[in-house]
């Protein structure tokens, strides 16, 4: 069963990885307008979508494993403040995104959403470095 659970884990961690190219991915988008920007958007909405499912789905499957190793509670502390913290961010980059097909037709609507969009995407690729390297070194708060 752990190794199901840790082939689950991994696959949705590479699912995940889309928030490492999303900033450039969102860059696009601040310079396409009017229909062209609307459906780039959807596309980078449904990105967004399948990182956050798989963000559940890791945070699930890293519950049900957590009983199979020896890490410390601060290493399980730090991965689960991570988790809701990259949640968190690529939650409210979704519903800039929204926002961005929304407002579309009026420019300085559009640019606001477009840099927050930007920014949060930055935001959350550094937060899923960071994951990355706390889950592939636990012995770090040992």
């Amino acid at each position: 069963m752990y190794s199901i659970m840790i082939f689950i884990h991994v696959i949705s961690a590479v699912l995940m990885g889309s928030y490492l190219v999303f900033p450039f991915l969102a860059g696009r988008a601040a310079a396409l307008t009017g229909q062209e920007q609307a459906s780039y958007t959807g596309l980078l909405i449904t990105l967004n979508r399948v990182g956050q499912f798989s963000l559940i789905v890791a945070f699930i499957t890293g519950g049900a494993m957590i009983s199979k190793v020896d890490v410390s509670v601060i290493w399980m502390i730090v991965a689960i403040v991570l988790l809701i913290a990259i949640g968190a961010t690529t939650g409210i980059m979704g519903s800039n995104l929204k926002r961005l097909i929304v407002a579309n037709k009026e420019v300085s609507t559009t640019s606001v959403a477009a840099s927050k969009v930007q920014t949060l995407s930055w935001v959350s690729g550094i937060i899923l470095l960071v994951i990355l390297y706390v889950m592939t070194h636990p012995m770090l708060f040992s």
